[in-house]
């Protein structure tokens, strides 16, 4: 089997040597190149005698080798070595063979820069994905900074609409104390009270506009003053508005006199409740309709009486009562109640309230307990009376007013201020999810950016190795040179 010459362009620049006929030793054998058999493995062919000594062999192999397999081997190699557009460089078993030693070092200077261009692309190319990667992860920065500034504009938003809510609550309160304590003033049901109320609201509309000029203030030290001023008109407010309701309070105990007096005129009139007890008794046998409507009439009856009899003397204890400060401290509401259509009112609930408890015992136990009747009914009418002085001290027209209008002020300010926190803590959480979206793709960044350090730092050793290894490539080159020049020289002095 004898190799071929080499036909490529790019071997004759690599310096093959001229192909050479194949060798046989005294077996008529192959030796030296070619001696490989294209489908026999190595080892197949055994010599009939020795070989002379001192020739050197090569080490066995591991496995028995064909020809064709340390072929595609070697395709495999320079394949990964080099790519499709340097083809000359994919050289045969028998091309190789044929390279002279300047060839070869040629050829593995090319083989080291192929391999380290293509270290240096993988490197390049990992930049690049990582300098877009780091793109990306900046505009999703971007993004939720973006994201976060809005937040932040949303939450000073509602902080300023809960402000407002709590301003325009504070102002319409303040309003609503002035017109209660207008009222009551215009309308003589308790000018003291009335007075307060007004006081009262004076000053928290003082407390509002300190609290406006404290917002505004250009310094913290004015700031500090109007805040302070508004502590103390907020003090004050709260000491009129106790004062109110302690005058309103004190004044249902003007009409304990009229309860008593009410009571024993009862009293008077049932003497010993003959009728009521009768009806209480026969309550076990008549039906429930004739017992109702017979404790109505009696009721009624007994009202009517008490009320015609009594009527002076209550009006008269009232203004007792008052004394010179009547109209100040609003008689004129209590003897408006406790004139003769009240004081029946009050005598008629009590009376059948009284019995119609007294028929339901009966109706229970079956006994009818009727002892102690007259000085039950004598109780309720004094409860009554208390409830009629409670109704016209604290739940008088403007007193009604105000605690519906501040009930529904406070109520919708509470129901503002709700959803207004409600919205805030949806933004927290927004902002929380941002925050941490924010730093992950902070970290993705540093990431990408030592990755793309690393991948710098390959890109700089491959050249140097590409480098140093075309120095040292070079520096043999010259010694091979020099050598065949001794040799010539030597060659040409022997002849």
């Amino acid at each position: 089997m004898k190799s071929t010459s080499l036909e490529s362009p790019a071997l004759r620049a690599l310096g093959a040597a001229p192909s050479r006929g194949g060798a046989t030793d005294a077996e008529g054998l192959p030796v030296g190149a070619g001696a490989l058999h294209p489908r026999a493995p190595l080892g197949a062919y055994e010599p009939s005698a020795q070989r002379a000594d001192g020739l050197h062999s090569p080490p066995p192999p591991r496995e028995p080798v064909t020809l064709v397999g340390a072929e595609q081997a070697l395709d495999r190699l320079l394949h990964a070595a080099f790519d499709d557009d340097a083809r000359g460089l994919r050289l045969t078993r028998q091309q190789l063979e044929g390279l002279t030693p300047e060839g070869w070092i040629t050829f593995l200077a090319l083989m080291n820069t192929a391999q380290n261009g293509q270290l240096a692309q993988l490197e390049a190319k990992a930049m690049e994905i990582h300098a877009n990667a780091m793109q990306m992860c900046r505009a999703e920065q971007a993004k939720e900074l973006l994201k976060q500034g809005e937040n932040g504009k949303a939450q000073a938003a509602n902080a300023k609409s809960s402000t407002d809510w709590a301003f325009i609550a504070n102002v319409a309160l303040a309003l609503v104390t002035l017109v209660s304590g207008t009222l009551k003033t215009a309308a003589g049901a308790n000018h003291a009270s009335g007075f307060c109320e007004l006081f009262a609201g004076g000053f928290a509309l003082a407390k509002i506009v300190a609290t406006c000029r404290a917002q505004a203030a250009g310094n913290a030290e004015e700031a500090k003053h109007w805040n302070q001023e508004a502590e103390k008109f907020s003090d004050l407010e709260t000491k009129f508005l106790g004062f109110s309701m302690a005058i309103d309070v004190l004044s249902v105990g003007r009409v304990v006199a009229a309860g008593k007096l009410i009571a024993d005129a009862t009293k008077t009139q049932l003497g010993n409740a003959t009728t009521l007890k009768n009806i209480v008794g026969d309550s076990l046998t008549a039906s429930k309709q004739v017992t109702r409507d017979a404790i109505k009439l009696e009721a009624a009856n007994v009202g009517q009486a008490v009320a015609g009899t009594v009527e002076a003397d209550v009006t008269a204890s009232i203004r007792a009562s008052f004394g010179t400060m009547g109209r100040s401290l609003g008689e004129a509401q209590f003897t408006k109640l406790f004139n003769r259509m009240g004081i029946e009112q009050m005598v008629t609930r009590a009376v059948q309230g009284a019995v119609t408890r007294s028929v339901k015992s009966a109706a229970t136990t079956g006994v009818a307990e009727t002892e102690n009747l007259v000085k039950e009914i004598a109780r309720q009418v004094e409860r009554q009376a208390w409830g009629a002085g409670a109704r016209a001290a604290l739940w008088n027209t403007p007193n009604t007013i105000k605690r519906v209008a501040s009930a529904g002020i406070v109520g919708g300010r509470s129901i503002a201020e709700g959803v207004i926190e409600l919205r805030q803590n949806k933004l927290q959480l927004e902002l929380q999810k941002s925050l941490i979206d924010a730093r992950f793709l902070q970290y993705l960044i540093d990431d990408f950016q030592q990755a793309s350090k690393s991948a710098l730092d390959g890109l700089k050793r491959a050249n140097t190795r590409t480098t140093d290894m075309q120095a040292s490539l070079m520096e043999q080159s010259a010694l091979h040179g020099r050598m065949l020049q001794g040799i010539a020289g030597v060659a040409h002095t022997t002849a």
